[in-house]
């Protein structure tokens, strides 16, 4: 991200801008000294709201300082399963999105399906859709998200159709299916001075009768676990609203019997926001896995 202060003028008596001092991390002090180039640029690798600031010298040796506000935007993580798996010519194949992003959920029109291998998302919109395919061959599909700043992540799979009927009649049905719509998880909150990170919510939109128990690992947690079953849409978990120390750690497990599950751990860091992972979940086992592809 680039940075110009050459908009700074001296006193209006002749003074000149003999120096640029920037505080591009939003902490104390001016960090970085440009002397007589007003411009600088610095990259950013976690999402953030930072206060810039830039002190400026004239030749005089008078000074002032401005400030603005800058939204360092996370991009988003593109991932999807789908079911069933081998498919047959024809058969309808349900896929999910396993999607998220670092700053809350990704709407479901955001959510944009390449079923044709053309490169262009225009096939279907929606976290779960379905789908089938007319012949039997390895099929690309892919998946674009796009996050509420416009920032965009793709994810490619294939598909594998079989000529006649897949697997034997005689076999066993898959254990397990992907839960429809596929569990959001989605942390709220702000960093504090002191390191700590203020909680302002965590909430779970999966389908009724879902399960979602959240454990809390650390001294500042106020509960080792709590589980709920959402009643329509979705559940929060307000005694975790409040601030907690770097090194806590939050997972949140969703299940439901027979099916794909979400798993998504959060650990709190000092000064960065907070570290998090996306797995799957089967059945009612509390053991995350990789979420299937195929």
């Amino acid at each position: 991200m680039s940075f110009d202060g050459s908009g700074s003028t001296g006193d209006g008596l002749g003074g000149t801008i003999a120096k640029y001092e920037w505080d591009l991390d939003g902490g104390p002090g001016y960090e970085l000294d440009t002397g007589t180039t007003p411009t600088t640029s610095r990259s950013y690798g976690a999402p953030a709201t930072i206060s810039v600031g830039l002190r400026v010298t004239d030749s005089e040796g008078d000074t002032d300082e401005d400030t603005v506000s800058l939204r360092v935007n996370g991009a988003p993580t593109a991932g999807f399963i789908f079911e069933p798996s081998p498919v047959g010519i024809g058969e309808k194949v349900t896929f999910s999105s396993t999607s998220s992003d670092p700053e809350g959920p990704i709407l479901s029109a955001s959510h944009k399906w390449d079923f044709d291998g053309d490169g262009q998302f225009d096939d279907a919109i929606g976290e779960t859709v379905t789908h089938s395919f007319a012949s039997a061959a390895t099929h690309s599909v892919a998946l674009e998200v796009s996050d509420s700043d416009q920032a965009t992540a793709t994810v490619t799979r294939n598909v594998v159709v079989q000529a006649g009927p897949p697997g034997n009649p005689d076999d066993p049905p898959a254990a397990f299916e992907p839960l429809s719509p596929f569990p959001i998880v989605r942390l709220a909150g702000e960093l504090r001075p002191n390191g700590n990170t203020l909680i302002e919510r965590l909430s779970v939109r999966a389908s009724k009768g879902t399960d979602a128990a959240v454990r809390c690992l650390g001294k500042s947690c106020p509960f080792d676990e709590q589980a709920r079953t959402i009643a329509s849409t979705h559940v929060g978990f307000p005694a975790l609203e409040q601030a907690l120390k770097p090194g806590v750690e939050i997972k949140v497990f969703v299940t439901a019997p027979g099916k794909i599950g979400k798993f998504t751990r959060f650990k709190l860091r000092d000064g960065k926001v907070p570290k998090r992972k996306d797995l799957c979940l089967e059945g009612e086992q509390r053991k995350p896995i990789r979420c299937p592809s195929s």
